[in-house]
């Protein structure tokens, strides 16, 4: 019965009509999910196709299940799709204002997967994390110019840029606002979305990394921003 109802979740409830993507298989087949402690929101257990999606974990990965005081640590691993050595790390919280509760992406790397795995990978996060209630999404986008941040990123890091056009947004540095005041395209933007919504292409050279949000709630201005880059890249069908 139980592997009755992983399939017919898998394949018929996980996903909304007129919503495939490419790199669905990744995500649609099951991984191995290790329980250490068994966490729940709102009085209700977080199922392992919960947790898969949540933790953007593709078919064959292992995600460790673990309570770190009052918070839900996953820790991801996979044998080709992740670097050797790295750990992808996902966190739920709740925030000490608010209460609200919210993911928090420690790290989410991906290796020798298809182009578009990642955010395919994290349309079915958010999808799943609004389902749950979560309110928002917060990480630490590494990459491009280190103004905010002392020190230099690493190279390879784009997040900076992957994840502004996923629908995250940040208020503006100063030196951003400063350095868009004197372009006529970008002048008057009051965020991170406005400049990607107007020239992209300008934050990928000029931009850097710090932290940003994505807002689950419906209708909000990243749920309009994602789905419009997988239709754009031809990810989402």
């Amino acid at each position: 019965m139980g592997m009755v109802k992983s399939w017919f979740w898998r394949n018929v409830l996980w996903r909304f009509a007129d919503e495939r993507c490419k790199h669905d298989e990744y995500f649609r087949r099951s991984c191995r999910v290790v329980f250490i402690d068994k966490p729940a929101l709102g009085g209700k257990a977080i199922d392992r196709f919960q947790i898969q999606s949540l933790s953007m974990a593709p078919a064959g990965a292992t995600v460790v299940v673990k309570m770190q005081r009052d918070e839900i640590v996953m820790q991801v691993t996979h044998p080709k799709l992740i670097k050797k050595g790295y750990t992808n790390e996902f966190y739920i919280r709740a925030d000490p204002d608010s209460q609200e509760l919210y993911l928090y992406i420690e790290l989410a790397m991906f290796a020798d997967g298809p182009k578009g795995l990642g955010a395919v990978g994290f349309f079915r996060c958010a999808q799943v994390g609004c389902a749950l209630g979560l309110a928002r999404v917060d990480l630490l986008a590494a990459g491009g110019k280190s103004y905010k941040i002392a020190g230099e990123w690493n190279p390879g890091f784009n997040g900076y840029y992957s994840w502004a056009r996923f629908g995250f947004n940040a208020p503006l540095h100063p030196l951003t606002a400063e350095a868009i005041a004197a372009l006529p395209r970008l002048a008057g933007a009051k965020d991170l979305l406005e400049i990607i919504e107007r020239d992209p292409h300008w934050w990928s050279l000029e931009g850097g990394g710090g932290e940003m949000t994505f807002d689950l709630r419906a209708g909000s201005r990243s749920w309009h921003t994602l789905p419009t880059y997988l239709s754009d890249n031809g990810y989402r069908q």
